[in-house]
């Protein structure tokens, strides 16, 4: 069976995410691309050694879902908002990371020859014996049913920890159901009620009085923390 780039297979018998990997493509010798599902090292597969996969469907994909949190490496305090569906590498996190983030990573590890990869669509970082470790991009379905990109940097190869959500300078620990007050001092921008719909590690979706959309406030948004209170 030939498969296309980005298809996720499993071994026959097991159930997804156990053992997945990606299909990165075929070789000029027709073998096989592919890597783990939780990021590592690119191998290659003859057609005896792919014929023990089988492909996973999309139903069986979206069963599976991501939540927000927050992640740090080991004896590291820089910590980086992604995504989990839970999954573990020898008891530690798979991280999944948006673009914006995983630059962030990427930038944060003070290694030159770390860098996205526009042409494979993918991070590149490099082991401590100097091979190189491909992260591409990956399609995930989230907790609210919604597709994502994002890159697992590290996942399956760095001892990464979830950690606790950062504490908002906002009076407390915002909580869905409550309310906020916006209060920027403008005329119109005075007293503006919001209730919030959802919290995730990262910030918060709201929807105040006077808008149609709802509005997401991430907690580090200087722009917006500055001027909000929680409401009494």
């Amino acid at each position: 069976m030939k498969y296309s780039k980005g298809d996720i297979l499993v071994p026959k018998g097991k159930q997804f995410p156990d053992s997945a990997i990606v299909v990165d493509g075929y070789d000029r010798r027709g073998l096989l691309l592919m890597h783990p599902m939780g990021g590592g090292l690119q191998a290659r597969l003859d057609a005896v050694s792919a014929s023990v996969f089988r492909l996973v469907d999309e139903a069986e994909r979206s069963g599976t879902l991501y939540r927000r949190a927050r992640f740090a490496l080991a004896e590291s305090d820089e910590a980086f908002g992604g995504w989990t569906d839970g999954r573990h590498w020898n008891g530690w996190e798979m991280p999944r990371f948006e673009r914006s983030e995983a630059e962030r990573l990427i930038k944060w590890l003070k290694d030159e020859r770390a860098r996205f990869d526009a042409e494979r669509t993918a991070f590149i970082t490099f082991s401590q014996d100097g091979e190189e470790e491909v992260w591409p991009a990956e399609s995930v379905v989230i907790s609210d049913g919604s597709k994502l990109t994002v890159y697992g940097v590290g996942a399956g190869a760095w001892i990464w920890d979830e950690v606790e959500p950062r504490e908002s300078s906002i009076g407390g620990r915002i909580r869905k159901g409550g309310r906020i007050v916006y209060n920027d001092g403008r005329p119109g921008h005075t007293g503006v009620v919001a209730v919030v719909l959802e919290v995730d590690a990262e910030g918060m979706t709201v929807q105040f009085e006077d808008r149609a959309d709802t509005t997401y406030i991430r907690f580090s948004d200087r722009r917006w923390r500055d001027f909000i209170s929680v409401a009494e």
